[in-house]
């Protein structure tokens, strides 16, 4: 299988560089699509991948700070909306 990484990684945590390489050998050694599908879920439920509605955070900023504030504004955002349910 050919993996191709086609974008900068933000490291807003330390775990992220262990995770990415592990992510990276489950892509490159899995043999078939369900084999991939079961990994990947795996892997997400091992690192709690999926704790927020299933929501994914992003950002593109020029410096980590400002990454790891774009995400702690957005976590703070989604609790609030989870505290008012």
């Amino acid at each position: 299988m050919e993996v191709r990484i086609e974008s900068m990684i933000c490291v807003w945590d330390d775990a992220i560089p262990t995770m990415f390489l592990e992510f990276v050998n489950l892509l490159t050694l899995t043999t078939s699509e369900g084999e991939l599908r079961k990994s990947v879920k795996e892997f997400a439920e091992k690192h709690e991948l999926d704790t927020i509605d299933r929501e994914l955070f992003s950002c593109v900023k020029p410096t980590l700070d400002e990454c790891r504030a774009a995400r702690d504004k957005w976590l703070n955002a989604k609790k609030g909306k989870e505290d008012r349910l």
